[in-house]
């Protein structure tokens, strides 16, 4: 993997981890 898709990875993974959150405080 390149460093962009790994960046690309860590992006995604970040985002899903703040849905979540939200969707647990609800």
């Amino acid at each position: 993997m390149t460093g962009k898709e790994v960046s690309l990875m860590e992006m995604l993974d970040a985002r899903e981890l703040r849905v979540h959150r939200q969707l647990s405080l609800q």
